[in-house]
């Protein structure tokens, strides 16, 4: 007992401290006590573990955005360089020096160049899509040049790299637009450079076949084609582009034609170098393969002239159907230009010369018509030079038949005036022809010498 007690006085009772309190609650109670230390602790614990979680999900994050921010410099980096080699190779080459004869070894140089440097691109990114598709149209260009050049075999090869990458498998399910509008014009090119293949004989007589190459490549491109005009039915130029791919498979059939009607002019000059030497039974016997050549031709131009027909009507339909403002309407206009043009020199052939001169004609009125809008375009002048030119055959051959004839000719109804008036006007076509040449070559040398 204290003081205070032994002395008579009342005790002071002082409250204990919280901790005390806490601690002695804790000795009381073992068991709540410790299922509350577990649950301070986890939180501790877990507290801890978030914010670790979070720091790290922020590193991986900025680690992931620079990631990307790495692999979009480095496709733009590819671009950038698949662009410049594009710019160097390709589209300043087309502008700058396609046409310039003195500069052939220089354009030459670069576009073998521009061919090793997308062989490296391919094979070391041919694992990215997107650039592989770009690399495609690469190609498609590469080949362009090469064709203007008159390198065929060259402009084979690039084609054909650009469609071992452009090629679908399943065209039916394709939806993006540009990628099968650029192989639509690959394609186009392939054929393109397969018809100039076999004008020459030579490919047939070594057991190849370019113009069935061609069909093949036509075909194709119509195939792709009718999948863009199914896809954007509204689209005039898609429409357009797959009438020009019909176009070109009957331009084929044309050139068989060439084909058959130079090979019978060949075997028809042995026919005159047999009868001078008189070996008159060789020059018989050639004599019916020249006849079998040139109905060999008229059947093939027959069958060309009845596909360029239905082609020019169907061309002429989707021009009524074009809105006056349409971009695609002075494109239409040159198609039906060329495709008149076309039907003119089959039907000269063909020797009916009043349907010849009316495509000739409307073949003149369109490029008329087109350069009316855009009186600077060489090439339309260019057109309508050759145009005045074949005005000016149809005439001649008229009026060689006149002076002439050949026992399978057709008798023209001509009299000496009427002669004389057709050979006023012949000249007068060629004048223009001359003019017009004259004037291009004045401002643009290549252009005449490209088309010489």
């Amino acid at each position: 007992m204290g003081i205070a007690g032994r002395a008579g006085y009342p005790m002071l009772a002082r409250p204990g401290a919280w901790v005390e309190r806490w601690i002695r609650w804790c000795y009381r109670n073992p068991w709540p006590t410790t299922a509350i230390c577990a649950s301070v602790f986890g939180l501790i614990v877990a507290t801890v573990l978030w914010q670790t979680a979070v720091h790290a999900k922020k590193i991986a994050r900025e680690a992931q955005l620079v990631a990307q921010e790495k692999q979009k410099e480095a496709e733009a980096s590819r671009s950038v360089l698949l662009n410049a080699i594009n710019e160097l190779f390709t589209t300043w080459g087309n502008v700058t020096i396609l046409n310039e004869p003195a500069l052939a070894d220089v354009r030459e140089q670069l576009l073998a160049a521009a061919t090793k440097l997308y062989e490296d691109i391919n094979q070391h990114l041919r694992d990215d899509p997107d650039l592989q598709q770009e690399l495609g149209v690469s190609y498609y260009r590469l080949a362009e040049m090469m064709f203007q050049m008159k390198g065929y075999r060259e402009a084979a090869a690039a084609v054909h790299s650009a469609l071992e990458i452009q090629r679908l498998e399943d065209l039916e399910n394709v939806t993006d637009q540009v990628v099968l509008k650029n192989l639509g014009d690959t394609l186009t090119l392939r054929g393109n450079i397969m018809v100039k293949l076999g004008r020459n004989l030579r490919y047939a007589s070594e057991g190849l076949d370019p113009l069935a190459d061609a069909v093949e490549s036509y075909e194709e491109a119509i195939r792709v084609r009718t999948r863009l005009v199914k896809l954007v039915p509204t689209e005039l130029e898609h429409q357009r582009q797959l009438l020009n791919s019909r176009m070109n498979k009957c331009m084929v059939q044309q050139v068989n034609g060439d084909r058959s009607a130079n090979r019978g002019e060949e075997l028809n000059s042995q026919v005159f170098e047999l009868e001078d030497k008189q070996e008159f039974e060789e020059a018989d016997r050639i004599r019916k393969l020249v006849a079998k050549q040139y109905a060999q031709a008229e059947e093939q131009y027959l069958e060309a002239q009845a596909q360029f027909n239905i082609v020019q009507k169907d061309r002429k339909q989707l021009l009524e159907r074009a809105p006056e403002a349409a971009s695609s309407r002075h494109d239409l206009i040159r198609d039906s230009a060329k495709g008149s043009y076309n039907l003119a020199n089959i039907t000269i052939w063909l020797k009916n010369f009043d349907l010849a001169t009316q495509h000739v004609e409307n073949a003149a009125g369109d490029f008329d018509l087109v350069l009316s809008d855009h009186p600077d375009n060489l090439e339309d002048q260019l057109y309508l030079a050759q145009c005045h030119e074949l005005a000016g055959d149809i005439l001649s051959d008229q009026i060689r038949l006149f002076l002439d004839p050949k026992p399978d000719d057709p008798m023209p109804d001509a009299s000496a005036p009427l002669i004389k008036n057709q050979y006023a006007t012949a000249r007068q076509h060629y004048t223009k022809a001359i003019d017009s040449l004259k004037t291009l070559d004045s401002n643009s040398p290549a252009i005449v010498t490209k088309y010489r």
